[in-house]
């Protein structure tokens, strides 16, 4: 019975580590200065945020980007 119980209690602790950590969504974002990818990282949408778009502050002047572009 005993095991049972500790069996069950790990399946459930399992299941909400799960859920939890799968609601977090990360963004892959990339550095461009003039046209030339410098960096690439992750970051975390942060609250109130929905899409990875809304942290782009890519600007194009002359075919050449420079800013951060996230999807």
């Amino acid at each position: 019975m005993k095991k049972r119980q500790i069996l069950s209690i790990l399946g459930i602790v399992f299941l909400f580590v799960f859920i939890f950590s799968s609601c977090q969504k990360v963004c892959t974002c990339k550095h461009w200065v003039q046209g030339v990818e410098e960096k690439t990282y992750t970051v975390p949408l942060a609250r109130g945020e929905k899409k990875c778009s809304e942290k782009n502050t890519v600007v194009v002047v002359g075919d050449e980007k420079t800013g951060i572009e996230c999807k």
